[in-house]
């Protein structure tokens, strides 16, 4: 998932700091000069940072990229070795300072997967706290339009995506979704697909459960209801459930493995939904695709049922 590691106050500190400029006599091409911004960056960039009329904004947007461009390398970097080294102190110095807090190594591991790798749980808590404050501010800036979780974001459904095998890439070369979130994604499965009818092991709370897959060892009771099913009172036979964003397909797949009676999918993104036919989940027994937001989708649905008096999800997963 990629965000801005640029803070909402620092991005109106820009725009303030380019309006003087520009008021001052300063010309465009001045001002991007003082910050060395490449020629090469320019012209990828040109056209996509808002009205041209407003060349203060489309500036310091322009500004805002490039600079969070040339830090990110550096910062990432040392986030990344924080991180494996487990100094919670510096890790919270350099995400102050601008590192970005979905950062990768040379492998493409995230800084946070290595977090969780070495359980170290006061460098994931401030990775989880900044990557929300980020989602928090672009959906704020936004006017609540969201980012890639959703798949509400403009921009982002109009990038080309590319999949490798064990993550998805946006257009700035930014984790939309990697491979190490299946473990999440198959807790979460087993929480959205137990028989409620069946009394659950009380030493089984969701939080419990949840937690016991990210831990080193698996309670004997975790391994019950989260390993692949094969016996049926954890089964999901009876469950209609709904999954808001395919990605790599990794709760899907999840929830596949405890047979539910129905399963329906809304994803929004053209590249991704061409991904999902090549690789035959149109193709499901039991599997409904609905192409777009869910905003536009869902609606019909749950006018329909409300009309018909009935319940049209059991689980969803949003």
């Amino acid at each position: 998932m990629m965000f801005s590691s640029v803070p909402c106050n620092i991005s109106a500190y820009m725009q303030d700091y380019v309006q003087e400029r520009l008021a001052a006599g300063q010309t465009p091409k001045e001002l991007l000069a003082a910050f060395s911004v490449s020629d090469a960056f320019i012209a990828k960039h040109n056209g996509d940072s808002g009205d041209d009329d407003d060349a203060a904004g489309v500036l310091s947007k322009l500004l805002l990229q490039w600079v969070s461009q040339v830090q990110d390398v550096d910062l990432a970097r040392e986030l990344v070795a924080a991180t494996i080294e487990g100094d919670s102190e510096q890790v919270g110095v350099l995400l102050r300072a601008g590192a970005p807090w979905d950062a990768l190594d040379e492998s493409g591991h995230s800084a946070g997967a290595h977090a969780l790798a070495r359980g170290h749980e006061g460098a994931s808590r401030l990775l989880i706290d900044s990557g929300a404050r980020s989602v928090l501010c672009e959906q704020n800036e936004g006017g609540g339009a969201g980012g890639h979780f959703c798949g509400e974001n403009a921009r982002y459904l109009s990038q080309t995506l590319r999949f490798e095998d064990d993550r998805i890439l946006d257009a700035d070369d930014r984790p939309v979704m990697m491979e190490w979130e299946a473990q999440l994604m198959r807790a979460h499965a087993a929480l959205l697909c137990t028989d409620d009818s069946v009394p659950r092991p009380s030493s089984a709370s969701p939080t419990e459960l949840l937690a016991s897959t990210l831990a080193p060892a698996v309670t004997p009771t975790a391994a019950a209801l989260c390993a692949p099913l094969d016996a049926p009172p954890w089964a999901a036979v009876d469950r209609h459930v709904l999954n808001i964003g395919f990605g790599l397909g990794l709760i899907d797949s999840a929830l596949q493995e405890r047979g539910p009676r129905a399963h329906t999918i809304v994803e929004a993104h053209p590249d991704v939904l061409l991904r999902m036919a090549q690789t035959g989940w149109h193709d499901r027994a039991g599997v409904s695709i609905l192409r777009g937001k869910w905003q536009d989708v869902l609606p019909p649905l749950c006018e329909r049922a409300r009309q018909e008096g009935s319940a049209l999800f059991d689980a969803i997963f949003f």
